[in-house]
């Protein structure tokens, strides 16, 4: 949490020197490799270092993001509504994934989780 409350703040002075379209999709591509190199995590500090470039780049994802949605809806209504309407799906997510990952835990192993292959419970049957 460190790295997103130190990051934030220089995020949107990066995001008017960059295209936010391409930084959009470039923190998500390292977001998406953090979430891939998860599996193979071997000791603790790697989950620090992983869990912090995951954090840096949600603090330069999240100010870049909201900056868009201005330009999208026509006028100032529809622009309070986009603005709700991605809070409440960012807070959704927030709560569904913890939800649905306790729920995927309990008819799978944590190895077939992140592999994507059902097995059984019992990590040994994998």
């Amino acid at each position: 949490m460190v790295a997103y409350v130190r990051v934030a703040p220089f995020a949107s002075a990066l995001a008017t020197h960059i295209p936010r379209k391409t930084l959009l999709v470039s923190l998500d591509v390292v977001r998406a490799g953090v979430a891939a190199a998860l599996p193979f995590v071997t000791e603790a500090w790697q989950v620090y270092g992983l869990m912090t470039v995951l954090y840096v780049a949600s603090a330069a994802f999240t100010p870049t993001f909201q900056s868009m949605i201005p330009d999208i809806p026509p006028d100032e209504v529809e622009h309070t509504k986009a603005l709700s309407l991605s809070r409440l799906a960012s807070d959704l997510e927030s709560v569904a994934s913890p939800i649905v990952a306790a729920l995927l835990l309990s008819i799978m192993s944590y190895h077939s989780l992140f592999a994507g292959i059902h097995h059984g419970r019992d990590a040994n049957t994998c």
